[in-house]
């Protein structure tokens, strides 16, 4: 019985893990697709490009 119960423990980390991996992903998304927003210029932003807008815009 304990054997269950600590192998569901650990599922539940790795669940919980993989959520907060997943919820980080997209916080970084949504961040370059603001970039992308606020940007006043015709130009579209590469991912890279974004990145470099939000570190020097934000301090991220």
């Amino acid at each position: 019985m304990i054997s269950f119960m600590v192998s569901k423990a650990q599922l539940v980390r790795v669940a919980i893990k993989n959520y907060l991996c997943e919820l980080k992903e997209d916080r970084e998304d949504a961040e370059i697709a603001l970039a992308r927003k606020n940007n006043n210029s015709d130009k579209l932003l590469t991912s890279e490009e974004a990145a470099a807008f939000l570190k020097k815009k934000k301090g991220l």
